[in-house]
């Protein structure tokens, strides 16, 4: 029960901030070790996580009537 309600609030951080790991990290007040290990011990790996752009909040592709008005 403890995991689910820990997978819940790394979950939510992470995506609070950007899946940034390190921002998550400073975020809970842990260390981004920590971090990475709790998520790996619960299997919250890149099949959850996206991975590739840098902790940056993916960029939001304009629709058809965003662009033209």
């Amino acid at each position: 029960i403890m995991a689910v309600y820990e997978k819940m609030i790394i979950l939510q951080a992470l995506k609070h901030n950007g899946f940034s790991r390190t921002r998550t990290a400073a975020s809970l007040g842990v260390r981004r070790t920590l971090l990475w290990r709790r998520m790996k011990l619960l299997r919250l790996d890149h099949t959850v996580v996206p991975r590739g752009h840098g902790g940056r909040p993916l960029r939001k592709v304009p629709c058809q009537e965003e662009v033209h008005g």
